[in-house]
């Protein structure tokens, strides 16, 4: 088991930390397994700071974080899903937009299977026009 789940479980708080496009690389570092004595920031490269309403720091770097308590860990096969609820959040001012996050400015990236893809583009719903958002993904190490 990862540390991070065991620190969730054992601090009962946790910061969740948006990955932009820049820090794609840091994000994956920070899955590799490594020795629990080993300062995640100090191998990853990225700067630890002060919470505001939780013990553990956040990722200065990140243009998004929630602070969260610990509400639920589930059980899912091999995995867990970890509910938390949101006691604050941090955003970057150039990102925060007449009370919402410019998701575009945010160039989040996520994570699918394994893979990662970055939200290229961006669309609400319904949408007479979705099959124009849509194309089939193409997996870029592969081409």
């Amino acid at each position: 088991m990862k540390d991070t789940l065991t620190n969730i479980r054992e601090r009962g708080e946790f910061v969740v930390n948006i990955v932009s496009a820049s820090l794609a690389n840091e994000m994956a570092k920070t899955g590799e397994h490594v020795a629990p004595e080993i300062d995640e920031f100090d191998y990853v490269g990225l700067t630890p700071v002060s919470s505001e309403m939780v013990s553990v720091p956040r990722v200065k770097e990140s243009p998004v974080s929630m602070e969260c308590e610990l509400v639920q860990v589930i059980p899912l096969g091999d995995d867990h899903l970890v509910i938390g609820k949101v006691l604050r959040f941090h955003i970057q001012d150039d990102l925060y937009d007449k009370g919402r996050i410019d998701t575009i400015k945010l160039a989040p990236i996520g994570r699918l299977a394994g893979t990662y893809s970055p939200v290229e583009s961006m669309f609400t719903l319904p949408n007479e026009h979705l099959e124009s958002y849509l194309r089939p993904p193409v997996d870029k190490d592969r081409e």
